[in-house]
């Protein structure tokens, strides 16, 4: 509320635009961009019988750039892309499931919610009465377009946090499940072990066949089994950098400008370098929050010019340009008028003692205004009257502005209720520049790039990319992919390569900076499993086998030598004994590792005193014993740990793949890749 205030008591154009930007930020900042579509066909995505018009999924697209564009937010277009289309097939499956359940939001409790808000009942306020906020027609008529999608989608939000609770009461935890949740983080098992690390018996002596693969394969196929065809792919990337030359070039250039901006007045030595951004900008002591900047202002006499930074590409130089002592900002109170005649009765009103707050109150028709805020007097678009009549009033003085805003006479009275001390005001030209690869860098590194692809033909060819200096990398794709491996601006690579051949190599994508060149070459192709020709879980699938098969020779040659406690395995192992606390809530024991859930559940399914093993655990075969058990944690609270289970296992934990569990069986189907352009 005191921000639109402000905002209102300086510009009626800002008060509107404010409006406008509030509504985008209430209605959600979920999106972070858009971009056109083009293709044939009208369903984007589906999942089962919900599906995804393209026009539609086009005009949320286009909101998101118009709300991209008003937050001055830059976004991962290939990102959002999907992230748009996840999120309008939630909202199809979770409407289904809202009419479903049959929940209704009224009227009254609609309205009660988005009344409360002190912001959006002033837009509304704003919305009925224009004329009271020197709102054009044409607006506010485009504020209750938007004050209609903030009541649909604040319907639909109170919609789904109803569904949430219901949801979250079908699953929470009962006395048992607390009292696990307990146990789980408190209860203790002090245990010792000794180890045989399955790393120690050679791997020629355990070979594995083909048959063995596919059998282990077979046993956990359902693991491997795809949603949608997945292809794997080999990929390197180009960043055409600059060059050692290029950079010393560029360092050449930044003394040189320096030496110009030190023997000439403002920034005329760069200004017709377009290698050079210039922004001028006016700041008081503690607006500075760079210490480097704030150093070289504070230190710089006026006229001087230094690189204040260099990160990675970019110089920063800083020129001062001014500095004065000035005061910085002022406390007012300010009442807008409309006409000559109001402003004349608002003068004799306040000087007869009206207090400015309890005036705009009462007359809020015909007057509009801010009671005590604070205007930065520094500001380059500080009206220059304004500021003049401000620096020279003393407290408690009035005075008389009138401008044009919209083509409307606007009439304001300020009364000045707070000076501060004068602070040094500097004006400082700040000029970036970015070093940048020479057409010579791009040719060479580009020209070198040709070549190898020229000679390098087939994916053997295209396994000696190391060797001529280009790093490797593999992924798995497939037509809801997003990025390769997190890369931005890689969705054009990823629809080549859904539709190549096995062992196609790409020629070169580049980026909209055209910075960086990535080269793909098809690997495999898997519709509904992935299968061992993927040479990844082949091998993954050996050497499980292989750790198997040594993990049961282990074992036999323990059980054969008839070991009766921990010191007796300890001689068979070779190793030492070792201590750890062991609970269930573990995702590592100490000197095993992370993720030894076998071993955990025996130890935490123990007796006290207990022998367990010999066993596999993830590198070696252990023999434990349990030496205590306690509880050392905080004591047993019903509610708690109930809200813990909730949280961690029961309904809030679940609700968290909601999308998952509506979804079901059926396959995400995304032809997005259909309707993308690079």
């Amino acid at each position: 509320m005191a921000t639109l205030e402000k905002i209102r008591s300086k510009s009626v154009l800002l008060f509107t635009v404010i409006i406008v930007a509030l509504l985008a930020f209430i209605l959600g900042d979920f999106f972070n961009s858009g971009r056109s579509l083009f293709g044939g066909g009208t369903t984007v995505a589906e999942i089962g019988e919900h599906e995804i018009d393209v026009q539609l999924y086009q005009q949320r697209l286009n909101l998101v750039n118009q709300q991209l564009q008003e937050q001055g937010k830059e976004a991962d277009f290939d990102m959002v892309q999907t992230q748009v289309l996840q999120e309008m097939l939630f909202e199809k499956m979770m409407n289904a499931e809202l009419e479903k359940v049959g929940i209704v939001v009224t009227n009254k409790e609609l309205g009660d919610i988005i009344t409360k808000n002190p912001q959006t009942a002033q837009i509304i306020d704003a919305i009925k009465n224009p004329g009271k906020y020197n709102i054009p027609a044409e607006y506010a008529e485009q504020l209750k377009g938007q004050l209609a999608n903030l009541e649909t989608e604040s319907e639909n939000q109170i919609k789904q946090f109803i569904y949430g609770y219901l949801f979250n009461g079908l699953f929470t935890a009962n006395e048992l499940d607390a009292k696990q949740a307990y146990d789980a983080i408190n209860k203790n098992y002090h245990v010792s072990f000794t180890s045989k690390e399955l790393a120690s018996l050679p791997d020629d002596e355990f070979q594995v066949s083909d048959a063995e693969i596919k059998a282990e394969w077979n046993k956990n196929k359902e693991k491997y089994a795809l949603e949608n065809e997945m292809r794997t792919i080999k990929y390197f990337t180009v960043l055409l950098n600059p060059s050692v030359e290029d950079n010393m070039a560029a360092e050449n250039a930044v003394n040189t400008a320096i030496a110009g901006l030190n023997e000439k007045p403002g920034v005329e030595a760069i200004a017709s370098d377009v290698n050079f951004n210039i922004k001028t900008k006016v700041y008081a002591p503690s607006q500075i929050k760079d210490l480097q900047l704030k150093n070289f202002v504070d230190t710089a006499k006026v006229g001087q010019a230094v690189v204040v930074s260099k990160l990675d590409k970019t110089y920063t130089i800083a020129k001062l340009l001014s500095a004065k002592n000035e005061m910085d900002s002022v406390n007012v109170s300010v009442i807008q008028m409309s006409d000559s005649l109001t402003f004349d009765s608002v003068m004799n009103a306040v000087n007869n003692g009206a207090a400015v707050k309890t005036f705009i109150a009462e007359n809020g028709g015909k007057t509009q205004g801010a009671d005590s805020v604070w205007i930065r007097l520094s500001e380059p678009n500080t009206d220059k009257d304004l500021k003049a009549k401000i620096l020279n009033a003393s407290v408690g003085q009035k005075i008389a502005i009138d401008t044009v805003a919209n083509g409307q006479q606007i009439y304001a009275l300020y009364v000045v209720n707070e000076k501060t001390p004068a602070v040094k005001i500097s004006e400082v030209a700040e000029i970036t520049y970015v070093v940048e690869p020479s057409e010579k860098t791009i040719n060479d590194l580009t020209g070198k790039l040709d070549e190898f692809l020229a000679n390098n033909t087939t994916l053997e060819d295209f396994a000696t990319a190391p060797t001529a200096g280009y790093a490797l990398n593999n992924a798995n794709i497939d037509a809801t992919s997003s990025h390769i491996n997190y890369m931005p601006e890689s969705r054009a690579a990823i629809k080549w390569a859904m539709n190549a051949k096995k062992g196609e190599i790409s020629t070169p994508f580049s980026n909209r900076d055209n910075n960086r060149l990535l080269v793909v070459a098809v690997t495999g192709i898997y519709t509904d499993y992935i299968t061992t020709e993927n040479e990844e879980l082949k091998q993954g699938l050996i050497a499980e086998i292989r750790d198997n098969k040594k993990a049961e020779a282990i074992i036999a040659d323990f059980n054969s030598k008839g070991a009766k406690d921990l010191v007796g395995y300890m001689a068979l192992t070779g190793d030492t004994i070792t201590n750890a606390r062991v609970a269930l809530s573990n995702i590592s024991v100490n000197t095993l590792g992370s993720y030894e859930n076998a071993f955990i559940g025996a130890v935490t399914g123990a007796e006290k005193g207990q022998l367990i093993g010999p066993m596999k655990t993830n590198n070696a075969v252990v023999v434990a014993q349990i030496d205590d058990i306690d509880n050392i944690g905080r004591p047993y609270n019903f509610k708690e740990y109930k809200d813990h289970f909730n949280q961690m296992m029961g309904g809030n934990a679940l609700y968290n793949n909601l999308f998952g569990i509506m979804k079901g069986s059926n396959k995400l189907e995304s032809k997005l890749l259909d309707f993308y352009e690079n």
